[in-house]
């Protein structure tokens, strides 16, 4: 079957289907009618039917009217251009009218009167650098943005559209006057993303339209009505303060399937900068530069003096230079000076002494409207009252200010520019000998050559003059003057982190909820504060933040920071007018990351060294980029993290690929012997390129190492990354493999984290591990993921959670050896013993383990930051702990010791740690149990092991409770439980100890609280040996209530001894028995306390705890001698 037909659209080139009625784009009829004698022709047929002429008229190559000054910048800015996303305003202008004069006068003549309105529009574009695409007829598309990159170039196609009104409205009434005719024209205006495919040789460019970036320009135009401009909403966005406007709302438009918000463009505002557009909409805080500042003084002091000087400040686009200036009129000190000052526009390169003009125009008072006599009266009046003598440089201004004389136009150029450039001076230097001057040049990067050169002569004879002439610019202009000494070079840096944290306190204000935010704009805005203050500006946009300057509050999503095209333009602008290998050297270094190493900055380049070395050293000139090390390897790091953003993202999707990955293969190739560390640079790479096989081996390993070091999250993420593309490769044995080994390691972070919906995830991981199990027709894996799973579920779910476990492993009966799938089994089920508190088949069980030591090979341990051996062991040495049997600790902790050592992380280390400090306390050593609680916190903590720091906690507590440290207890118990789950198996140990805390500060219903709910929470769990230590809290709550409810604390007592003697639990059974001991000689039982106190003296000899045993022989004693009080202790 043949394809129909396709054609572009006369008007916006988007391609349409043969016979469309209607541009898909643009939503303009494509139907036409022929100009000769009015017959319908189809949009592809190039001659009429019915009497054979020409139906189109040429759409000439731009390089046919294109400038030559601009035609050699695009040509400079093809290679560098090509291939690139860029950031580009649209404009489309049209001849209303112009088929009524057609049809009413001979076509050569209505041709003659046309063509003219057409050169009006491109002189209009061309004046402000843009870019006629197509001329069609009696129209032009032109672009802003590509292939001449500006920062400003919404504002451009605006200022050209208004000129394009202006000039054809002057014409039109020509025409009207002489021939009767009408001529108007309808321009639309609109910005968007466009992918440039090539530049001709002929200057055109080729392009694809992301989106409706031109069809909306285009079908803005045609809704248009004569002689307006109408704009969408996405450019009034990019150039609302500069501009006039009357809001039109939301219109219809063919093509989009959302009204569209347009503009009619009333005329420019008296807003020229950004500075003063951040005026409108209020100033922030001036913070951070009193250093800067006082620079400024001490120049102003020396100019008033007598000591003409220079100020030179340079300094990145937004870090606030103009804010400086702005600061320094505001100042007492200035007050009899004069101040004149002008702003240089990013297209004033093109008029000649633009910005001395706007000087001028300031210092005679000439306003917009003044005309020529008015002008030539005030310039004549100012000077004469200055001095009689400058009578002579009248002619030299009415030149610059006005059209001038044909005398002065007939002179000489040179000997034109030097009578010209003495007048300023003499004007300049005779009224600060009157009053002291300060005169202010911005943007020197976009100074005309001619304004340049009489600034240099003005500033050679300024050292004996009352003149401060400030300037300031970018790192990429070069001052010709700064060898002079009165001439002061001011460097202005981003803000430090202390005043960026200060800006953004008085942007955002104080609402906590937005400290993240803080942090994330620090990080990315990098202390720029027209970055800050926009990145602010974007969140308030989208709906992210409400509320008011100051006083914001989070009303969206605030972790996502799109990057502002007022940024990215200010940004690209810079980028793109660095030289081609320069530009290219920089978006391959934005791939490879903030920071690069010259090696593999080398492995990528396509440049030769001497090439790369000069690129580098113009973008180290430019301040793109800093040399921060020379050893071992030099490297560079980008000045400013959005600019390696903005470099990157110009790039078009393949070409980034391409990029990945070469840099990814470079540091294979690089750092071979240690691609463990360079796990992560190698997964964002190859995640980012083509390579996807690479993508997920890389990812596996880097969400392996960050899970061993503690970054639980980022682990998860970087595993479901690796597990989604996983399924996405071709099926084989070898992916298979993988994918099993990513499903195991995916369990470690998700049960540590337990985020919400974690039980769906857990099943559907299992469902996928099972499907892959039985294509491979191998279960060791799924087998030691469901035993490792065993520890989380059962300390969150009860012995429920690990029997369903074992459920689950019993399945796997006939599919695995008997000795490998019992070995899974019975760590399962020792684990449910453990949680119920069955010490001593939970210890038997384990030590059988240990006797198989190779089948405990879970492939997620890694994640875990500690082995399976080292969790045995710890197993083995907390039930010997919990049993008394102390004398047999040591071994044990010596070979979790040497485990932990190989295991090497915060995770295990926290382990050993707790496990030691456990023991100590078990041995009564409080002041060293508290040192290793201590330390086993601040490992877990390093890791974010909620569950884990808990339990450290607990042990720190008791640590500092045994040494009457009950208030310090409570505050660090309280920080465990904000961390935990209400009805998690960790929050009942936490609860119990709570208890006796806040009863030892006298905080009874607190204490009575906490031990309730820590014995509702043993009860679920089945846990006899821990529901003995809830009673013994609930014990010591009722022994201490105001007045003692001795009974009650009596049958505690009894309840806790049932429950621990039957579990063997030596060590809380031992202060049970002295605590009830101690309590029933406080009531004068003697006799009662006698027993107690003497079964707790065996188990603390037993135990090895001398001091113990000394103190109960004492109650003892008191006892036996008929005393019945006691201190308590």
């Amino acid at each position: 079957m043949r394809s129909r037909c396709r054609m572009n659209c006369p008007r916006c080139q988007a391609p349409a289907l043969e016979g469309a009625a209607f541009c898909e784009a643009c939503g303009v009829r494509l139907e036409r009618g022929c100009p000769s004698c009015g017959a319908e022709a189809g949009p592809a047929a190039r001659f009429c039917r019915n009497c054979g002429s020409p139906l189109q008229a040429e759409d000439r190559a731009p390089a046919a009217f294109t400038p030559s000054h601009l035609a050699t910048k695009i040509l400079a800015s093809r290679a560098s251009l090509e291939g690139e996303r860029k950031q580009v305003t649209a404009l489309f202008a049209d001849l209303r009218g112009s088929m009524e004069l057609l049809e009413s006068v001979d076509p050569e003549e209505a041709r003659r009167l046309m063509d003219p309105a057409v050169q009006l529009m491109m002189d209009a574009v061309h004046r402000y650098e843009g870019t006629v695409n197509h001329v069609l007829g009696d129209g032009v598309m032109a672009l802003f943005g590509a292939p001449i990159a500006h920062e400003d170039a919404p504002r451009r196609a605006l200022y050209a559209a208004l000129a394009i009104r202006d000039s054809i409205s002057r014409y039109g009434e020509q025409v009207r006057r002489e021939k009767g005719a009408v001529i108007q024209v309808r321009v639309g205006v609109n910005s968007g993303e466009v992918v440039v495919r090539s530049i001709g040789s002929d200057l055109r460019l080729d392009y694809s339209a992301v989106g409706h970036a031109v069809g909306l320009a285009a079908r803005m135009e045609s809704l248009a009505n004569p002689n307006t401009v109408l704009v969408t909403g996405d450019t009034y966005a990019l150039t609302e303060d500069y501009f006039r406007w009357s809001a039109l709302g939301p219109i219809a438009v063919k093509g989009s399937s959302q009204p569209v918000e347009a503009y009619e463009l009333l005329g420019a505002s008296d807003v020229r900068t950004r500075l003063q557009a951040g005026a409108r909409r209020g100033l922030t805080p001036f913070i951070g530069r009193s250093r800067e500042m006082d620079h400024l003084k001490e120049n102003l002091e020396l100019a008033k003096r007598g000591h003409g000087q220079v100020v030179g400040v340079v300094g990145d686009p937004g870090v606030g230079k103009s804010r400086l200036f702005l600061e320094l009129k505001g100042l007492d000190r200035t007050g009899g000076c004069l101040i004149l000052e002008a702003s240089s526009v990013s297209f004033g390169k093109a008029t000649a002494y633009l910005p001395l003009i706007d000087v001028l125009r300031g210092y005679f008072r000439i306003d917009a409207e003044d005309g020529p006599d008015a002008v030539r009266e005030k310039v004549i009046g100012r000077l004469l009252a200055l001095d009689e003598s400058l009578r002579d440089t009248v002619p030299r201004f009415l030149d610059l200010l006005t059209e001038g004389d044909e005398q002065v136009a007939a002179e000489d150029a040179d000997h034109r520019r030097r009578l010209r450039t003495d007048a300023v001076k003499r004007l300049f230097f005779r009224e600060s000998a009157r009053q002291p001057l300060v005169i202010i040049f911005e943007d020197l990067h976009w100074v005309d050559g001619d304004t340049l050169a009489l600034l240099g002569a003005l500033i050679e004879g300024l050292p004996t003059s009352r003149v401060l002439l400030l300037t300031n610019y970018r790192p990429e202009f070069s001052s010709p003057w700064a060898a002079r000494g009165y001439f002061s070079l001011l460097r202005l840096d981003p803000l430090e982190e202390e005043s960026a944290e200060e800006l953004l306190s008085a942007l955002l204000g104080p609402d906590a909820a937005l400290m993240e935010l803080r942090s994330l704009l620090l990080q990315r805005a990098g202390g720029n504060p027209f970055f800050t203050e926009e990145l602010v500006r974007s969140l308030v946009d989208r709906g992210a933040l409400a509320g008011h300057p100051g006083a914001y509050q989070p009303a969206g999503d605030i972790s996502r920071l799109e990057l502002p095209p007022t940024v990215q333009g200010v940004l690209a602008g810079r980028i793109d007018r660095l030289e081609p290998d320069a530009k290219r050297t920089l978006q391959t270094a934005a791939v490879i990351g903030k920071d690069f190493i010259l090696p593999l900055l080398e492995r990528v380049s396509d440049l030769s060294p001497e090439g790369l070395a000069t690129a580098l050293d113009a973008l180290k000139d430019s301040e793109f980029i800093y040399e921060q090390a020379i050893y071992p390897e030099v490297e560079y790091t980008f000045k400013h993290a959005l600019t390696q953003e903005v470099a990157a993202q110009g790039l078009l999707a393949e070409r980034r690929r391409a990029l990945h990955r070469l840099v990814g293969e470079a540091i294979e190739g690089l750092y071979a012997d240690r691609l463990d560390e360079y796990a992560g640079a190698l997964a964002h790479h190859f995640a980012q390129s083509d390579d996807q096989d690479k993508a997920v081996r890389y990812l596996h390993l880097a969400g392996v190492r960050a899970g061993r070091l503690g970054a639980t999250t980022e682990a998860m993420a970087l595993l479901e990354d690796a597990r989604v593309r996983a399924r996405q490769l071709p099926q084989t044995e070898e992916r298979d493999r993988a994918r099993l080994e990513i499903l195991s390691a995916l369990l470690v972070p998700l049960l540590l984290l337990m985020e919400k919906g974690w039980e769906g995830r857990l099943e559907e991981i299992d469902e996928e591990a099972m499907d892959v199990s039985v294509s491979l027709n191998s279960f060791s894996e799924l087998a030691a993921s469901l035993s490792y799973r065993a520890t989380t579920l059962a300390m969150t779910q009860g012995p429920a959670g690990a029997l369903a476990c074992v459920k689950k492993l019993r399945t796997l009966a006939g599919r695995l050896p008997d000795d490998e799938l019992a070995w899974h089994i019975g760590y399962a089920e020792g684990l449910v013993q453990w949680v119920r508190g069955e010490l001593r088949p939970a210890l038997l069980q384990t030590r059988e383990l240990l006797k198989r030591k190779d089948i405990g090979r879970f492939p997620g341990w890694g994640l875990t930051g500690f082995s399976a051996l080292a969790a045995l062991w710890w197993r083995e040495a907390s039930s010997l702990i919990r049993l008394g049997e102390l004398d047999e600790v040591e071994p044990v902790l010596a070979r979790l010791k040497a485990q932990v050592e190989e295991d090497a992380s915060p995770r295990a280390y926290g382990l050993l740690r707790m496990t030691e400090g456990f023991y100590l306390l078990a041995r009564g050593q409080r002041e060293a149990a508290a040192r290793a609680g201590a330390e086993a916190v601040s490992y877990y903590e390093q890791g974010g092991f909620r569950r884990a720091t808990a339990s450290a906690r607990v042990i720190l507590a008791n640590a500092l409770m045994a040494g009457g440290g009950f208030s310090e207890a409570v505050e660090l118990l309280t920080e465990a439980l904000e961390t935990l789950d209400a009805h998690d198996w960790f929050s009942s140990g936490v609860l119990l100890v709570r208890a006796r805390a806040y009863a030892g500060i006298g905080l009874v219903q607190e204490a009575r609280k906490d031990a309730e709910g820590a014995l509702a929470l043993t009860r679920q769990f089945e846990n006899r040996a821990t529901e003995g230590e809830a009673h013994l809290s609930m014990a010591v709550v009722h022994a201490a209530s105001d007045p003692p409810d001795y009974v009650v604390a009596e049958e505690e007592f009894a309840q806790a001894e049932e429950c621990l003697r039957e579990c063997e639990v030596r060590t809380p059974l031992v202060l049970a028995l002295r605590l009830h001991g101690e309590m029933r000689l406080r009531i004068g039982d003697a006799g009662g306390a006698e027993p107690l106190l003497r079964e707790a003296r065996d188990l603390f000899a037993y135990m090895g705890r001398k001091d113990d045993v000394e103190a109960i022989d004492a109650l003892l004693e008191k006892a036996q001698a008929g005393e019945s009080k006691v201190q308590r202790t």
